[in-house]
């Protein structure tokens, strides 16, 4: 309908584009269907020994144990390749590669379903026996976990259990040590998301580096150096989707600088959500995805405005300034508030008003916490 509205108003070019997106989301869907869902549906309600590779771990119920991700190799001998769930399995670390016997079993249905369908996660497994485990230190994944642990470990070194906690979240995108009452204080608050490393972090970071813009050599390490802090990042926190979205952003930008093509945010954030549907294409039903493009679309739009704007009604002196700093953080708030609305609506959740004065007031923090964090994460491999 939006197709054939844009090619009646006569934009063909931008009707052109909505029917490609279209086709290539239902390939995309296609893909997912054929070569991850189908046959981990085809294993529910069978006992199989399974080879995987652990991707992430959890707290688990019981002592000495863990929940856990994990992709699956090969089952019962049979190369397969889909992600399994598993709440109750012997202590293992992110990159271990593990074999195990395990009941797979349907994910249950509503709300948890959608949200494990988009993180690529198709069955549950209940551990059975037979764990055997080879050391994950040799792969990269194994590699990033030991550096998250380290620097995870300077920061919270001198601070208190609750607030070491939280700024090892914030920084390395630790959460282990974060309580749970401490979570449901940042979500009543409406900030839970800056205790995952996101977009808003790799932007913050990238902001650190030294710009000249009208030096080309200043332009060029400025690229290089948001490319390593992108990839930092994606693999200190074991690849978040959360920063998976904002690193792919970052380097295909990054990239585009460094081949000379000017830097498009929109086309960007784009191509990273395709690349992030190519691997999972149920990806697009998860809330926190629907979230965080609306949300970057509003403060893309924001940005754009404002900055219109002060080209218009440049500021003059300190007052002047101040008043900028204030009218760009309120503007950025509000607009993502704004974009994120809908997608809350259509959600059935809680709709806030609280959250952009939240979001005003503690957003500007994050550049100093962030500095602090760093360093304490770094100096802390100093005698």
């Amino acid at each position: 309908a939006g197709a054939a509205l844009l090619f009646v108003k006569k934009y063909h070019a931008m009707g052109i584009c909505l029917c490609l997106g279209g086709l290539l989301g239902g390939l995309l869907f296609g893909a997912t269907l054929a070569l991850q869902f189908i046959p981990a549906q085809r294993r529910l309600g069978q006992t199989a020994d399974v080879a995987a590779k652990v991707l992430s771990t959890d707290n688990s119920y019981a002592d000495g144990m863990v929940s856990a991700d994990l992709q699956v190799f090969a089952v019962n001998g049979k190369t397969e390749h889909y992600r399994i769930r598993c709440t109750c399995l012997p202590y293992c670390t992110p990159g271990q590669r593990i074999e195990a016997r395990f009941a797979l079993e349907g994910m249950e249905k509503g709300r948890w379903q959608r949200a494990a369908y988009a993180d690529g996660v198709f069955a549950q497994a209940e551990y059975i026996g037979a764990f055997a485990a080879a050391p994950g230190t040799g792969s990269l994944r194994g590699a990033f976990y030991a550096l998250q642990t380290a620097l995870s470990s300077n920061i919270r070194y001198y601070l208190r259990r609750d607030v070491g906690g939280i700024l090892a979240a914030m920084t390395v995108g630790d959460k282990r040590f974060i309580g749970d009452a401490q979570y449901a204080s940042y979500q009543k608050a409406g900030i839970p998301h800056v205790l995952a490393v996101s977009g808003l972090h790799l932007s913050l970071l990238c902001g650190l580096l030294p710009l000249q813009k009208r030096k080309w050599r200043s332009r060029m390490l400025h690229a290089l150096g948001g490319i390593a802090a992108a990839c930092f990042l994606m693999g200190v926190t074991g690849g978040s989707p959360s920063i998976l979205r904002a690193g792919i952003a970052v380097l295909i930008m990054d990239i585009g600088i460094l081949l000379g093509y000017p830097a498009d945010s929109l086309t960007s954030l784009a191509v990273s959500g395709v690349l992030l549907s190519a691997g999972n294409a149920y990806m697009v039903f998860d809330i926190a995805f629907e979230l965080s493009f609306a949300a970057t679309a509003g403060v893309l739009a924001s940005s754009g405005m404002m900055r219109r704007w002060w080209r218009a009604h440049p500021p003059e002196g300190l007052r002047g300034a101040l008043r900028k700093k204030l009218a760009d953080t309120f503007a950025v708030s509000g607009m993502a508030a704004l974009c994120t609305m809908p997608v809350l609506v259509l959600q059935g959740m809680n709709v806030s008003l609280v959250s952009v004065l939240t979001n005003a007031a503690t957003l500007w923090l994050m550049a100093p916490i962030l500095i602090c964090g760093f360093g304490a994460a770094v100096s802390g491999f100093l005698p």
